[in-house]
């Protein structure tokens, strides 16, 4: 999902979400620093998060849906390699441009991704804290996560990963592959009710 902040409508109209944003009590972390977990995965720090996370998608998707908010443009470039025949996979990098002021939510990524910011300046939010990325930067990012970034200048994103199956084409198969539509597809929780039922 990706939104822009902008237009002066929708800057009124996103201002009482910025706070559920980036006011969740996420520490902040070095550009370089590694996209890693503790080992509990479903402490209540990280289930907290997670909620308030699910909670703002949820805010961005009622509010595109009752016109209070508009998508903002954006586009994708696609490159593969071909399949190597000796490790069954190809190379998928996914080149993600980003205008300034928009707001993206990620989904949450089954296996790691390589990220590389080409250009510009983001602050990025996950249940392991809040980054500021400027380019250049490359790092890996740890999978079962949700993110949301907010753009402070113009982005080249470009994500690489590794498939079966290569082309565009594919991109159904490959995003099913890749891609969860929600934490207990992972394996993990993503409220705080959830987490008293089972504790």
């Amino acid at each position: 999902m990706f939104l822009n902040l902008d237009d002066t409508d929708f800057s009124n109209a996103v201002q009482p979400y910025m706070p559920a944003l980036f006011g969740m009590g996420i520490p902040n972390v070095e550009q370089g620093a590694a996209d890693v977990s503790v080992s509990d995965k479903n402490s209540l720090e990280k289930v907290q998060i997670r909620q308030k996370i699910n909670e703002f998608q949820d805010r961005y998707e009622q509010s595109l849906g009752n016109g209070d908010l508009t998508p903002t443009p954006y586009s994708y470039t696609h490159h593969f390699s071909d399949i190597h025949s000796e490790f069954g996979c190809a190379l998928y990098g996914r080149e993600l441009t980003l205008t300034k002021g928009s707001i993206i939510i990620g989904k949450i990524h089954r296996h790691p991704v390589m990220n590389v910011l080409l250009k510009g300046k983001l602050v990025v939010v996950s249940e392991n804290g809040r980054r500021t990325i400027e380019a250049p930067c490359v790092y890996v990012s740890e999978p079962n996560i949700k993110r949301v970034g907010y753009v402070i200048d113009d982005c080249i994103w470009l994500n690489v990963l590794l498939t079966k199956k290569a082309g565009e084409g594919n991109l159904d198969e490959i995003i099913d592959a890749h891609t969860a539509n929600s934490y207990a597809d992972v394996g993990l929780l993503d409220s705080t009710a959830t987490l008293e039922a089972v504790i």
